[in-house]
């Protein structure tokens, strides 16, 4: 946006002269303080307070499904305690003529209950069983199609499905409509949110557990380090306190080499280029590199980082940022 601002005034400066510019600027000044009624600005986009922003969900997905609950009691303890509470027994599953069977070696899963206790809950496909002891259900002994999925979800259980894949990155979502994450996000949308929803806006707002899998590991990544030294810093010209100005301007404040430079003539009288400020960067971080290493912690426990990014030579670099929990220092 920031950009766009730029061009857009230089092209508006390009457009008119200076006493064109002097009119123009009065009358800007009347439409801030609300004074021209003639001229409207733009209206400002409000985004609704649940709008997507990029957050990591603080919990890793499972990478195995969850096991089923230990049976707390076996089929005939249930069956005793029915007939303690009731005065009467669980009957067994009365089968109309011709209805389908489980297999004759299916037991539940939870009490392990015969298959006389057992019926078919999903037809003829014959995968599942329900337990009139515990009700609950549990496959047969039918072959199942074995699953794909890499990733569960930790809050419901449910397998991660492939959402989108980048060079960078793949992204697997959960897609129960009941997990705990969902139900709690969708409650928490505004009435325009949900219009905003109806009209087919779904992707504006993060709702479902998300997980990105990045396709590099820190041990893959090689680790840059400065190359020889442009100039030897026991034979520079100026003395090491003028070292120390430029590696403060430059490092400490973040000023360009051309800026420190300049800096370094208006404020103290000494006159440098921008290349000897580049050769005196490089040169101390040759000296500084052994140091680092062998100083820097070791990341250990959870780990923050911080990505930003420049452009130099047409071309974006990434930088990532490091630091421990514990320790609260930069670690990589």
């Amino acid at each position: 946006m920031k950009n766009d601002l730029r061009k857009l005034l230089r092209w508006v400066c390009r457009k008119l002269t200076y006493n064109d510019l002097a009119s123009v600027v009065p009358v800007l000044l009347e439409v801030l303080n609300g004074s021209r009624q003639d001229i409207e600005l733009k209206p400002q986009e409000v985004r609704p307070p649940h709008y997507r922003q990029f957050r990591v969900d603080p919990q890793p997905p499972l990478c195995e499904p969850l096991l089923p609950h230990a049976p707390q009691k076996d089929w005939e303890e249930l069956q005793a305690d029915h007939l303690r509470a009731t005065g009467k027994t669980i009957a067994k599953v009365a089968r109309r003529t011709g209805s389908p069977m489980p297999p004759e070696k299916c037991r539940c899963r939870h009490c392990h209950a015969p298959v006389r206790y057992l019926y078919l809950n999903n037809g003829k496909l014959g995968s599942q069983v329900q337990c009139k002891i515990c009700k609950r259900t549990s496959p047969t002994d039918k072959p199942r199609r074995e699953s794909k999925a890499r990733y569960w979800c930790p809050h419901c259980g449910y397998a991660l499905f492939r959402w989108k894949e980048d060079g960078l990155c793949t992204a697997f979502k959960c897609p129960n409509d009941h997990c705990p994450v969902y139900v709690r996000n969708l409650a928490q949308l505004t009435p325009e949110e949900h219009a905003m929803r109806k009209a087919g806006n779904t992707s504006q707002f993060k709702l479902r557990y998300l997980f990105r899998e990045y396709h590099f590991a820190s041990q893959d990544l090689p680790l840059k380090r400065p190359e020889d030294a442009p100039v030897d810093l026991n034979r520079i010209h100026h003395s090491l306190h003028t070292l120390g100005l430029c590696l403060t301007f430059s490092i400490s404040l973040g000023l360009s080499a051309r800026l420190t430079a300049q800096a370094l003539e208006r404020v103290f009288g000494i006159r440098i280029s921008h290349q000897t400020v580049v050769n005196y960067i490089k040169a101390a971080a040759c000296q500084l590199a052994d140091f680092t290493d062998e100083n820097s912690p070791v990341p250990e426990g959870t780990c923050a980082a911080d990505e930003t990014y420049i452009k130099s030579g047409g071309q974006t670099r990434y930088t990532w940022l490091v630091i421990t929990e514990t320790r609260r220092a930069i670690c990589g």
